[in-house]
């Protein structure tokens, strides 16, 4: 295992499963990282899901403890937001959700959040998937009293602004979007992001100048951000 752990040798590490049944949470952690990192995501998903469902403790395994205590995961949470975390059940869940999340599953994925330690982390994958599920209710209770002070808070004030807009709260909206985008040394996704939600409302509420001059800040960095020309031609 330890070979095949130094090598990233998937196949050794499955067999070295097949062979020594102890083995199996240790070989599901290590080959599930390799194949998650490898975006090899159907496999990465039964892998993890397994561990998931695991009764025991994995981080306390011989090997796990032994070799891999100082591994870690490096996800992609939410755009402009990654956190490189140690290999313990948090981090599993988080893969797992975001693969879940992948194939459609919301309900799958929220499952598994809402079962993790409270963190900022893991309230930025809550808030997305309650947005990308419709639960603008719900985003709005987790993102209550959030200041901008970092890349995640920034995104979930993005997202409580886009649950004010959907259930047509503009004002509170904006002064939602307005606190996203009050520091400009956010990560410029989170920023692009917040600038086409913010036009998004200005839209709705028929403020097309407005809007145009968010878009044109997304323009002068990126001409080809996803939905911009669409809202350019709404907004003129």
């Amino acid at each position: 295992m330890f070979t095949a752990m130094q090598t990233g040798d998937p196949d050794k590490v499955a067999e070295v499963a097949r062979s020594w049944p102890d083995a199996q949470v240790a070989a599901a952690l290590l080959e599930g990282m390799f194949a998650y990192q490898r975006q090899s995501y159907d496999r990465a998903r039964e892998l993890l899901t397994w561990l998931w469902s695991y009764p025991g403790s994995f981080e306390s395994d011989r090997f796990v403890r032994k070799y891999m205590s100082a591994s870690t995961l490096t996800l992609g949470v939410a755009a402009g937001v990654t956190a490189t975390m140690p290999l313990t059940k948090d981090a599993v869940g988080l893969a797992l959700a975001e693969l879940l999340q992948g194939v459609g599953d919301l309900d799958g994925a929220i499952a598994v959040v809402e079962a993790l330690e409270p963190s900022f982390i893991s309230a930025v994958s809550l808030a997305e998937l309650y947005s990308e599920a419709g639960r603008q209710e719900e985003v709005i209770d987790l993102t209550n009293e959030i200041a901008n002070v970092d890349d995640p808070s920034a995104l979930l004030l993005t997202l409580r602004g886009v649950a004010f807009r959907e259930t047509h709260n503009y004002t509170a909206a904006r002064a939602a979007f307005k606190e996203a985008l009050k520091s400009s040394k956010r990560d410029p996704a989170i920023r692009r992001l917040a600038w086409l939600e913010r036009a998004r409302t200005y839209l709705a509420e028929g403020k097309k100048a407005m809007a145009r001059k968010d878009l044109e800040r997304i323009l002068a960095e990126t001409s080809d951000y996803p939905g911009l020309t669409e809202l350019m031609e709404q907004a003129s």
